[in-house]
């Protein structure tokens, strides 16, 4: 039986407009989102510690007061 293994993830999030959509040829088609608000989260992502989340002022106010945030 193989050793018990944690996932550990960090998670980069940001709140912005993005382009979505189908992206392709006529034999392949991959679903996917652009744009420079994916990037940042995406940059978020390689630097989050693990199993922490790291989010932008931007989605930190888009959520609201539930939120508890520390800088």
């Amino acid at each position: 039986m193989p050793p018990n293994r944690q996932i550990e993830l960090g998670f980069g999030i940001n709140t912005g407009e993005v382009v979505a959509g189908n992206m392709g040829s006529d034999k392949q088609l991959s679903y996917t989102v652009l744009g420079p608000t994916v990037n940042l989260a995406v940059r978020l992502c390689d630097v989050a510690p693990r199993m922490q989340i790291l989010a932008t002022e931007t989605t930190i106010a888009a959520a609201g007061r539930d939120v508890v945030a520390k800088p």
